[in-house]
This record gives C-alpha cells, structure tokens and sequence, in this order.
C-alpha cells in the first residue's frame, strides 16, 4: 500500500501520517494504490475494508461480473472470501461477520446499489437498469433455494423504548405498519398492520393469508368512480364472514329497475320520482313481507313466528362519530292535522305490550357525554303559538282488571362505575315569563292517594313549601292543650328492621323519632295509614308483598309545637314574676341584724341595724309585739310592691300586701294572733 505524497514510499511505517499533504492534486497526493492491486484497511490486524481494483469475477451463477472499484465492508473480510464469495456483488456491500457469502439468489442487474448479506440471507437495494433512461429502483430481498421460512420485509417503526411494552413503537420489536411475505416461488401476500402484534395477542395469526390482507383497522377509499354507471355489468362485490372479498350474480329480473346509485355516492335509493319508465316511482310504494298492497311508502311485515324475538324491522346504526340514528322519522302535515313522527302499537301480548320500547345502550369501552333510551324534545319556534308543548307525554288508561298503571315508570340502574345515578331528572328553566315547574304530579283526592310516593331518603335545597294561606282556610281556631299534648309524646330512638323490610328503602342505621300508634293517640289527625305497593317481576310475578303501615306527618307538629312554647312560656313568665318578689323580700330580710328574742314579747334594739336607709324604709311598731303589729314602709319609687313574712328558717308564710304602688310611706296592720310565738322576717 503506498500513501503517496509525492510517491513517497511509507511501506515500513508503522503509523498513519497525520501531518497532511502539501497538495491537492489528485495525481500526487492520495490514498491508495498505483499498482494494479485492491486496496485494504485493517485494524485489530483484522481486514475490514476492500476496495476492488478493476475486476472481473464470477458471483453465483453469474460470470463474468465486472465489479470494478465495488467496496466490501464487513467485520470479517477475509471470513466473507473463506465462505466461497469471489468479491463483492455491487458497487457498495456491507457482510456480516459470518454467513455472510449466500450467493445463490443474486442477478446480473445488481450491480449500481447496496447489498447486505448476513445470516445466510441476501438483500439489495439500488437499481436495475434495461435500456437507457429506463431504470426501475429496487428493494429486493431473498431466501436460500428451495427453502421458504420466515424471509419477509417489514416496515417498523419505533420510538423511546419502554421494557414494559410487549408491543407497539416503544417495545423492543417495534410498531410494524407492513410485511412483504413470500407464500411460493410466484406469489407473495402483501399484510398491512402490526402483524407482530396480531400473533401476541393471537397466536394464530401468524403471515398474511391474502394477496392483501389487512389485520387490524379499516379500509377507506376516499374518491369513489366518477365514471358513468356500469349498468351492463352484472357483477357485485361481497365479503365473507371471514372478512374475505367475492363476487356474485345480480339477482335476474331486477336490471333496469334496481336500485338506483344516487349523486354518483355510495348511496342507495328507489322507488323515487327520476326512476325509469315502468319501475317504481314517487307514488310507488315499497313492501317487505307484503302479500297485498303496501299501506306505507315502505311497509315491512314478519308474520312467521315461533321464536323468541320477531321483528319486522331491524335497524343498527354503528357509526364512530357525529350524530347516530338507528331510525329517524319525520312527519309533516298542513295545520289542522295530527303529525307522528313515530307512532308504536303492540297488540294483544301474553306478557308484555310495548307500543314503544327504547334502549339507551353503551358497552365495551365506548365513552359518552350522554345516554337516553328514549329522548323527546318538543319545539316551538319565535312565530308559532302553541298551547301546550310536551317535550314527552306519556298517557296510561287502565279500564280492565290492571295490577299496576303507570302514566310514566323511569328505572335508572347503575351496576358500573357512575357518578350520579337519576331515576327522572328533571329540569324547567328558560328566559321566558310564567312560572318553571320542575315536577308537576297530581293525585287529587283524600287517603290513599299520594302525588308522591318516595322510597329512600329525599332531600329539598330550599324547603318544602305547603299551601296556608289564609283564604283557603275554613274552621280556624286556636289549639287548645298542646303542652299537655307535647308532654305526651315520647321521642324515641330506634332502628328499621331492614332485614323484613328492607325492599321498601329501609337501612338498618340509628333513627330518632315518634311512633306511630303514640301520636294517634295523641294527635290522630297526623296519623295515616299508608300502603307500600307489592312489586313484580317482568313475568308478573311477585317479588315483594304489599305492606300496610301507619305514617306520621312531622310538619304537623310545628303548630302544636309553638302552642305548647306559648303555654310553657306563660307560666314561666308568672313564675319569674313570683321569684323576682321572693329575691326582694329574702334581700330585705336577710338585711336585718338577727335575733332569736320572741317578737311578740321582746324589742328590737335599733343599735344592731347595719344599714340605716333599711331603717328609713321599713319599720315595725310595736316590736316586740303579741297579736297585733303595725308595718310602716316606704317606696322611693313607684312599681309593682309585694309584702312577704317568712319564718326564720326562711320558709315563705304568707303575703301580706300586693300590688301595684305609687312612691311614698304605707303602713299596714298586720294581726299576728294566729302566729306561733318565735322570730319572723318581713
């Protein structure tokens, strides 16, 4: 090898030269050789890099192949020539370390393009030229002869990579979006989709089976035909269950008056006012079933029964996004009229009759803002005038022997994860005058009927209002005894026996209140005897029996509840008044010095008064004294005035003066002859 600056021979070195050439001219200055031979890089004293001289040699089958300047780059150079290769097959080739010479699939074409070998497989990528300027660009890929394994393309792609994930961009496979497969020696099947995926999930899914065989997603052509019509063919496409397309026969008798392609779309139609001379028109009618004349534009009748469900039609709309309708319906009529958009009948049913039946259905893992088995909206535009609008009416008439009658029955069952979970929900607000009723329900008449029965708790943000005006009032009069009839009442703590009674909305959690037979006892008027419905099956068949109990009217209490306050409010009130006089006589008395002489034959020494203004106030004359005595008092302001004798234990004897008095001096004669001798306080 010469690196030639000059043509200086470096054969002895034993180290690049990394100090430059002092040229650029290619005929004295580059790297390489001069003399016929290849060129070759090594490192680790191991071959690496060859580079041909002009060479001629044979490859595979093939002699003859001119392989001048072609380039081998592999870990193991000479391995490759060990293996039988004579050189490399085009201008560019990259050779595994080993297993790395498969020659049997090459062809004199590859020759301007990359070529990789490894693992006993052979690949090319470059181009394959016929005359000139008419040049294909190839991906090409092989397998050893006679052998048909697992040698396919496939197009992955891959992203961060995650060791959790068994498959998709961030796993160590990768996201497959395509695979080339060769079946045979004349065919391979093209799969489009993540076939490596496919066979995790699947096992049995392994290669495509199909000429294209697409395993997860759909299909879309986005530009149909725009030629005219093919109605001379008499071909159409169809799909096995197993996804596989066919082909089949138009049915004979039916060109000229089939359906009609409409607007060039992949639509249908027929029976419309463009359809050809003699085949159904505008005023046509369709029938489905139909052993006479259609009653309908399209008329649909299954009169064979016998199984457990019979429809006549059968609508599914399975669509992915905007708005769904398995069937929409519209009426339109000149005023006067009466418009259905949908109108249901169900006759004579052994078991069940539904004139309309609608379910709101969402399964799997499919996600919604809202779900409704039945949605009705009533519209009434700015100009028209309606007198009632009814968003949804529902009318039960029960004229036979009927267990149950309901004008409107809603079960909402959540068995998922929901967040809130409404039997009805039902909302009145809006811009316009007049007044919003969010629920409307009426049962007139006395027990035992109810406008509404709840089973479970209930609860008012803003109270329960009760009619109590007082013009729609007769008999009014004042409640007579309420404290007597409070203080007969006996609260109590219990808990429901849910175990019996459960069904009817009970728990078995602590409860305070009354019972029932105490207060009829007491108040009957807040007492009624109420039934719990029985409750059936769909068969008819009952599950729960009906329950007689009696019910309290809590808010009754109220009335009575104040009337028993005012009660108890007065006699406290004539209690208070007793206590305040009784605070001012024990004040005035304990005032006074004691003294253990009898009164009635003793004196009172004015010395052993503490309190001279006491002395101004209240005198006794005489003291000591026998059966009479003479109580001389003075109020320096006028008030309410009550005179107490008490004993000396302090016990309350008797009132001597009550009453209501101006401010000045009284005296009052006090006859003490029934009194026992010994010490009194006045």
């Amino acid at each position: 090898m010469l690196l030639c600056a000059g043509m200086a021979n470096l054969q002895a070195q034993n180290f690049w030269e990394t100090t430059g050439n002092n040229s650029m001219d290619p005929i004295t200055n580059f790297l390489g050789t001069d003399d016929q031979a290849p060129m070759n890089i090594r490192t680790e004293d191991i071959r690496r890099f060859r580079l041909n001289y002009d060479e001629t040699y044979t490859i595979g089958t093939f002699g003859g192949q001119v392989k001048n300047g072609s380039l081998l780059l592999s870990p193991g150079v000479d391995q490759f020539y060990l293996n039988g290769a004579n050189g490399p097959f085009s201008l560019f080739h990259i050779a595994a370390a080993d297993d790395n010479a498969q020659q049997g699939s090459y062809r004199e074409w590859m020759d301007i393009g990359l070529t990789l070998t490894g693992n006993a497989d052979h690949s090319y990528i470059g181009l394959k030229a016929a005359a000139l300027d008419n040049t294909d660009v190839v991906f090409h890929w092989s397998d050893n002869p006679s052998k048909f394994l697992k040698d396919r393309v496939r197009f992955i792609f891959t992203s961060g990579y995650d060791p959790t994930d068994d498959t998709g961009a961030g796993s160590l496979e990768g996201l497959e979006a395509l695979r080339l497969f060769p079946v045979d020696n004349d065919n391979v099947n093209v799969g489009i989709g993540d076939w490596f995926a496919a066979n995790f999930n699947d096992p049995s899914i392994t290669e495509p089976e199909e000429r294209l065989d697409i395993v997860d997603g759909r299909v879309r052509i986005r530009q149909l035909p725009t030629e005219a019509e093919a109605e001379s063919l008499d071909k159409f496409v169809v799909v096995a269950p197993s996804g596989v397309l066919g082909w089949r026969n138009i049915p004979p008798g039916t060109l000229g008056c089939e359906w009609n392609q409409w607007n060039l779309a992949n639509h249908l139609r027929t029976a419309w006012s463009g359809a050809a001379v003699g085949c159904p028109n505008e005023n046509s009618r369709v029938g489905i079933g139909v052993g006479t004349v259609p009653e309908a534009k399209l008329h649909v009748a299954n009169t064979v029964g016998g199984s457990a469900s019979n429809h006549a039609g059968w609508f599914d709309m399975q669509g992915s996004t905007g708005n769904n309708a398995g069937i929409r319906a519209m009426a339109k009529g000149s005023p006067g009229s009466e418009n259905y958009g949908v109108q249901g009948r169900a006759y004579n049913a052994s078991s069940k009759n539904f004139g309309l039946h609608g379910w709101g259905i969402l399964d799997g893992n499919g996600t919604t803002s809202e779900n409704h088995g039945v949605y009705g909206s009533g519209q009434v535009g700015e100009a028209a005038t309606c007198t009632t609008n009814y968003a949804l009416r529902a009318y039960a008439l029960a004229n036979g022997t009927t267990t149950d009658n309901y004008g409107l029955r809603a079960n909402a069952r959540a068995n998922g994860t929901t967040t809130n979970n409404y039997g009805i929900h039902a909302v009145a607000n809006g811009s316009g005058a007049g007044t919003h009723y969010g629920i409307w329900a009426e049962a007139p008449g006395s027990s035992p009927h109810w406008a509404g029965y709840f089973v479970g708790r209930t609860h008012c943000t803003l109270g329960a209002w009760t009619s109590s005006d007082e013009n729609l009032k007769t008999d009014i009069a004042d409640l007579e005894g309420s404290l007597e009839k409070v203080l007969s009442l006996e609260p109590k703590s219990y808990r429901y026996n849910s175990s019996t009674y459960g069904f009817m909305g009970y728990d078995d959690s602590q409860h305070i209140g009354l019972l029932a037979q105490n207060v009829e006892s007491v108040l009957p008027e807040l007492v009624a005897e109420v039934t719990h419905p029985a409750s059936y099956d769909e068969n008819g068949d009952e599950i729960n029996p009906a329950v007689d109990f009696k019910a309290i009217r809590y808010d009754g209490l109220i009335p009575v509840l104040i009337a028993a306050m005012k009660d108890q409010q007065a006699i406290i009130a004539e209690q208070s008044s007793r206590l305040d006089h009784l605070e001012t006589a024990l004040a005035n008395c304990c005032a006074l010095p004691g003294n253990d002489a009898d009164q009635r034959s003793g004196s009172i020494d004015n010395s052993q008064l503490t309190d001279p203004a006491s002395e101004r106030l209240l005198t006794i004359a005489p003291n000591p004294f026998t059966d009479r005595t003479t109580v001389s008092y003075t109020l320096e302001r006028g008030g309410r005035a009550q005179l107490l004798v008490n004993s000396s234990d302090g016990k309350h004897l008797q009132v001597l003066e009550e009453g209501v008095r101006s401010e000045g001096q009284y005296n009052y004669t006090w006859s003490t002859a029934h009194l026992a001798p010994g010490v009194y306080y006045v």
